[in-house]
């Protein structure tokens, strides 16, 4: 910015070195969970180190916030988060407060312990369950709902791509033909199949495919000839393992300089069903490979230290450039320092192409001049290979997961669970039916009163999530 300056209490006059036309949805908005976080002035001015600043404090009335919602105790097994009646949207008629007197929300357990609770109506709310296990737990409770009420695929159209990630600056990933030989190796259907039961699509770019990108999917269409994200093919995937330097063994896998290739696959707890399965066809096809759920697992893959790894793209909604951009040197760090988009990727020739694309506005109606240049930067990521995934769109129970691919420059390796919103559901009237009970917890004198001794409603979620009991 050349400067910034408040005109009134209702407005800002900002002006740019250049034209910057994502800078109001990059910087002011929030959206999904990416964005700018703004933080009261009156409180930080004077905060030297913020990531070591406590923004807890009960008494000061800490965190503080604009919704109708505030903590009052928060420990590492519990936060109960109260109704604010005195919030200015309900007294402003902005909107009305919501039903809930109280959130409750407790660590999630694993999907076994999630559906028992779900089935006892022991939690009104979970973060995502595996797609295995969704149409079970409904069946035994006509109470539970999803995105998609009762019916299959009990999800949304998710916004965040999952890809099979690479540390580019650790070998052997940092060889393209390495990170291609593992998207051949890759079976996207048969993982659908059998990790999703089927409920899901396949993606050949690593975007949700909302209705703003399909323009630029269907531009990309020679290209992805070119670069076959989405093709399960061992003999190439040979192919480029030899170009690698790499042999079989006499156990059929693949060995360079008398050590067996590792493929370590590290990853969330929402990847606990298509992991598995990547892993064995990886194994399969020569690699020594398996997925794991280490509990420092974002530390490594922000250090450096995981060269292989699931995770989604919290990227483009709209266009293709924020996806993409997350490849630009501008998060390079060396192996060891943390990083905040963790590919390790750096390509001068790549850089200065985004940086065309940050300048234009991009208009699907009318897009040569931009798809123009997406096409541009997607022949240098199909050569590169700068990630694999496993195209996966599957319907997310919750709203994270597809399977991208943009390690080696759009293949597919991850995927998400995600449908399209029930239209008949207005989530207002849904609250208003929610069944509230009484919740008897570890944390007596927090869990179920008012100040005054007064029964207190409340919701019960672990954290975040779309199946639902009401």
């Amino acid at each position: 910015m050349a400067s910034a300056e408040v005109v009134d209490d209702l407005t800002a006059l900002i002006k740019f070195n250049g034209p910057r036309p994502r800078f109001m949805f990059e910087l002011l908005m929030s959206k999904f969970d990416t964005g700018i976080w703004w933080v009261p002035e009156h409180v930080f001015k004077d905060v030297e180190d913020v990531a070591a600043f406590p923004y807890f404090d009960v008494e000061k009335g800490w965190p503080l916030a604009t919704g109708p919602y505030h903590i009052v105790a928060w420990n590492n097994t519990q936060k109960f988060i109260d109704r604010r009646d005195d919030w200015w949207g309900a007294q402003t008629g902005f909107a009305e407060l919501p039903v809930p007197l109280r959130i409750l929300a407790t660590p999630r357990a694993d999907d076994t312990i999630m559906v028992q609770r779900m089935i006892n109506n022991e939690v009104d709310q979970t973060l995502d369950l595996r797609a295995t296990t969704i149409g079970a737990t409904v069946a035994q409770n006509p109470a539970i709902v999803t995105h998609t009420m009762r019916e299959a695929p009990y999800g949304y159209m998710d916004w965040w791509p999952t890809s099979m990630w690479f540390n580019h600056d650790a070998e052997p990933y940092n060889d393209k033909n390495v990170r291609w030989a593992v998207s051949y190796s890759i079976d996207r259907q048969q993982m659908l199949d059998v990790a999703l039961e089927g409920s899901g699509i396949l993606t050949e770019l690593p975007f949700p495919y909302y209705e703003p990108m399909l323009p630029y999917v269907e531009a990309t269409k020679p290209l992805l000839e070119q670069y076959p994200t989405m093709e399960f093919n061992l003999d190439k995937a040979a192919e480029r393992m030899q170009a690698a330097g790499y042999e079989k063994d006499g156990d059929g896998f693949w060995v360079k300089d008398g050590e067996r290739i590792q493929a370590d696959i590290g990853g969330w707890s929402v990847f606990a069903d298509i992991g598995p399965v990547i892993a064995e066809q990886l194994r399969r096809g020569g690699f020594e490979a398996q997925f794991s759920m280490p509990a420092d697992h974002g530390t490594r893959i922000s250090e450096g230290t995981a060269k292989i790894w699931l995770n989604g793209h919290g990227g483009s909604i709209a266009d293709p450039y924020t996806t993409l951009d997350y490849y630009t040197g501008k998060y390079y760090a060396p192996i060891g320092e943390p990083t905040a988009q963790n590919s390790r990727y750096n390509n001068p020739a790549y850089d200065a192409i985004l940086e065309e694309m940050a300048l234009i506005m991009p208009i699907p109606t009318t897009p040569p001049t931009w798809i123009s240049t997406c096409k541009k930067h997607g022949n240098l990521a199909g050569r590169s290979g700068r990630c694999a995934h496993p195209a996966v769109d599957a319907p997310h129970s919750h709203e994270h997961h597809l399977l991208d691919r943009l390690a080696h420059g759009g293949e597919p390796l991850r995927q998400r669970r995600h449908v399209a919103p029930h239209p008949a559901v207005d989530p207002a009237e849904t609250a208003k039916g929610l069944s509230f009970r009484r919740l008897i917890t570890s944390a007596p004198g927090l869990a179920t009163n008012d100040d005054e001794g007064r029964a207190c409603p409340a919701l019960v979620s672990t954290v975040s999530g779309s199946t639902f009991r009401v």
